[in-house]
């Protein structure tokens, strides 16, 4: 499989990951009805992620910029640091990606809970 990333995109993955082992260990004692556990898991992991995502994407593209000066026109311009991208989307788009499949994930399970006990 080949991962594609720039920058600080390869955070995407990861926080995704640690969100749903996270949400795992917090929803399994809960011993939810029907077998959802992995569904409310998924889908609280893409919440959690997305949130983590958007905050850390804010801090790092929020920081100064450095100031360059064109030799030949004298034209100053600034160039801001970059959240990078992961498989060419930019990182700051990832939060509302993970977080809108967390949240349709959860519709799913409460539109048909066997269907999604099922898939996870």
């Amino acid at each position: 499989m080949l991962i594609i990333w720039s920058g600080k995109g390869i955070l995407v993955p990861l926080f995704v990951v640690v969100a749903f082992f996270l949400c795992m260990f917090i929803v399994t004692p809960l011993h939810l009805a029907g077998g959802l556990e992995s569904a409310a898991a998924v889908s609280l992991a893409g919440v959690v992620a997305g949130a983590a995502l958007f905050f850390t994407t804010r801090a790092i593209e929020s920081k100064e910029g450095r100031v360059y000066i064109d030799a030949a026109t004298n034209q100053r311009f600034e160039v801001k640091p970059n959240a990078g991208s992961f498989f060419f989307i930019p990182t700051r788009y990832w939060s509302y990606i993970v977080a809108v499949l967390g949240i349709g994930i959860a519709i799913a399970a409460v539109i048909n809970p066997s269907a999604t006990a099922a898939q996870f």
